[in-house]
């Protein structure tokens, strides 16, 4: 059945910059516009193109190391079909949106729902509706849920009734748009209306705001909630704390018609992230997902935690609290800062993300991006973290937004001064005599204070990164340019296995005009800070390709080869390898078939690099595992390898390019189907 494509207003604005921008606009310039991450841009380019396509315009095409430039051709299509406004009324939902849709529209709809009225929700066939009911009941699963059909019940999701509504939850927040726009409807509009001008008034009542998204998706929810029939399990709720807040009393004043069990659902929701949940019963559970999570980062991104123990237990101390947002599914504050951060260390983002999918099958209950993000941030400080200084530099962060802005500036700080130590997050009016607990205050707001103050926004511009980099070399004894044992051929001796032998001759003397003073923006320095990818390193010498049968062992020791030839790597570094292996097993498969060799840097690691092995025959692991590819990463430290990390998971996340390159004539031909990926 043939509907137009609806474009959403982001899709609408990223065409607008590209039909009036007359050049190549790259993703990064794209995104810093619309203060969202790549990978936001890159799915809206999918939905974009969707729309192209539908209308008979070529696909918008992204061009190695230039960006988008659209042609005449493209450029005329798109001005003919914005012109007509009845174009763009319908809607063709991607198949990931029709599964999501499904779940919702089973689990929120107070009617009953048959294989026709899917047909006519989604506007696809019968055999169409089939398959995404398939992919529907597969996700899930993942929650402990079963989808059912019962002859005059039509389909229902059978399961513990809170974790069926955080799931549609879920689901509604990551299409908030589609349902803003009418899109998606799961009940009467002029009932969920309704429903959310009460829930305005409850904000008036307690003189506050909630998210726009939260409140569409419990006005969708609450005419379910209003049947009164489910049971809710709400044995890990505080009742007596929640019954006690403003919030329930104004849930009971304006939604007097609902049970208290809903009432106390509705309240939990409103008092987000300000009452804390009892998990004592749950923390062997947490404790337990809290060290497979960590596990599966180290695994995901190639990185050895140095103090494993340190970082599973600030997990566990995240996901005790962080468990009854999970479990009730209750929008975190602060989305749209996540976001940005996320935009701006996407590849950390991305590993924690890899990590993050087990810990969603270890709780059975969906992760939001923003509690991905969260659990990013502790990454990111043990990532950072040295205990090479002999005098920390100690930061005390003040803020009057919440713990998400005092969030946000520590991982700040954790980027910008990786050496200094954030000793806490206050109110503004905890500040004044705080000599002995830090050398310097960061806030949001003018404080006054007994050490030096650094008032900046909540992320933080350039100007004021500068202002705090010239603070803190103060504070630590610096000269404002740099110390006197601070020197170019010093730096060099750090930075210089990072940066390409031709490129270092221009970095030393951007280096030697920066510590004179001659630059002060930075931007002398961004030669260090530029992101290098596995094409960078992976050159065609470096990959093997063999039709041989061979042990784990004489694998490892063949993709080694290259590595040990340039004296990227010593012997030391595989016979580490090899004993890891021996000792822990398959930990080293990073997806199905493909094996993500790698130790520790202090095992024999002199200079970040990447070797390739393809199998024609197999390796076997294990009885169970075998390994067609295996890519031998040498990281120097915990972090300049992430964006090779971030390039693999966007390469193998398409299971059947390990075949392809498996069926590859040469190196050669391998490397060109990477670049092409």
């Amino acid at each position: 059945m043939k509907t137009a494509v609806y474009l959403n207003a982001r899709c609408k604005e990223i065409l607008q910059l590209l039909t009036a921008a007359g050049r190549h606009l790259t993703v990064d310039e794209i995104a810093k516009a619309k203060m969202v991450s790549r990978r936001s841009i890159y799915y809206d380019l999918c939905k974009i193109n969707e729309w192209l396509e539908y209308h008979g315009i070529v696909p918008i095409e992204v061009e190695r190391g230039k960006g988008i430039c659209l042609t005449a051709a493209q450029n005329n299509g798109i001005a003919s079909l914005t012109d007509r406004p009845e174009e763009l009324g319908g809607y063709v939902f991607s198949p990931g949106e029709r599964a999501r849709g499904i779940i919702c529209l089973i689990g929120l709809s107070l009617e009953v729902i048959r294989i026709e009225d899917l047909m006519h929700y989604c506007q696809v066939s019968r055999n169409t509706i089939f398959n995404d009911l398939k992919v529907a009941s597969a996700q899930l699963a993942r929650y402990d849920l079963k989808l059912v059909y019962e002859t005059k019940k039509g389909y229902r999701i059978e399961g513990d009734a809170v974790r069926v509504r955080t799931v549609c939850l879920h689901y509604m927040y990551s299409m908030i748009s589609l349902y803003a726009s009418g899109v998606l409807r799961f009940q009467s509009r002029e009932k969920v209306q309704e429903e959310m001008e009460k829930l305005r008034a409850v904000e008036d009542r307690l003189n506050t705001s909630f998210p726009e998204e939260m409140v569409m998706a419990l006005s969708a929810l609450l005419p379910l909630m209003e049947q009164g029939r489910e049971i809710l399990d709400l044995r890990d709720v505080r009742i007596r704390d929640v019954v006690n807040t403003r919030e329930f009393a104004a849930v009971a004043e304006y939604f007097p018609e609902l049970v208290e069990s809903e009432q106390i659902y509705l309240s939990l929701h409103l008092l987000g992230n300000r009452i804390q949940m009892g998990t004592g019963s749950r923390d062997a559970d947490l404790y337990t997902a809290a060290r497979s999570v960590a596990a599966e980062f180290e695994k995901a991104s190639g990185i050895t935690f140095s103090s494993a123990e340190e970082v599973e237990r600030a997990l566990f101390m995240h996901l005790k609290s962080s468990w009854y947002r999970l479990r009730y599914g209750i929008l975190m504050d602060g989305a749209i800062l996540i976001e940005e951060l996320v935009r701006r260390d996407e590849e950390l983002y991305e590993g924690t993300k890899k990590a993050c999918a087990y810990l969603e099958d270890e709780l059975a209950l969906p992760i939001p991006e923003s509690e991905v993000a969260y659990m990013a941030l502790n990454f990111a400080g043990y990532l950072k973290r040295s205990s090479s200084l002999e005098r920390q530099l100690r930061i005390l962060i003040v803020c009057c937004q919440g713990m998400t802005t005092g969030h946000m500036l520590r991982w700040e700080i954790g980027t910008l001064l990786p050496k200094a130590r954030v000793v806490g997050v206050v109110a503004h009016q905890d500040v004044f005599y705080v000599k002995d607990v830090c050398d310097l205050v960061l806030s949001t707001v003018p404080v006054h204070s007994d050490v030096p103050v650094e008032v900046v926004h909540p992320m933080m511009t350039d100007k004021e990164r500068i202002a705090v980099l010239r603070r803190s070399a103060e504070l630590m004894g610096m000269a404002q340019a740099g110390r006197a044992d601070v020197s170019a051929a010093g730096i060099m001796e750090i930075v210089g296995k990072y940066v390409p032998r031709e490129e270092q001759p221009g970095l030393m003397q951007k280096l030697e005009d920066y510590l004179k003073g001659g630059r002060t923006d930075g931007a002398a320095l961004a030669g260090i800070s530029a992101r290098r990818g596995l094409l960078t390193y992976l050159t065609q010498d470096k990959i093997c390709l063999t039709d041989g049968e061979l042990s784990w062992r004489e694998a490892l020791g063949l993709v080694a080869s290259p590595l040990l030839q340039a004296g990227s790597i010593e012997p030391s570094y595989v016979e580490r390898m090899i004993s890891v292996t021996e000792t822990m097993g398959t930990y080293m498969f990073f997806v199905p078939w493909l094996v993500l060799a790698h130790a520790s840097p202090e095992s024999g690691v002199n200079r970040l690099d990447v070797s390739m092995g393809v199998f024609r025959k197999p390796v076997q692991f294990s009885r169970y595992r075998k390994a067609k590819i295996i890519i031998m990463l040498a990281p120097v430290d915990k972090e300049s390898h992430l964006e090779i990390v971030r390039d693999l998971m966007r390469i193998f996340a398409v299971q059947t390019r390990i075949d392809e390159l498996q069926h590859q004539d040469s190196p050669a031909q391998i490397l060109e189907r990477l670049k092409e990926y």
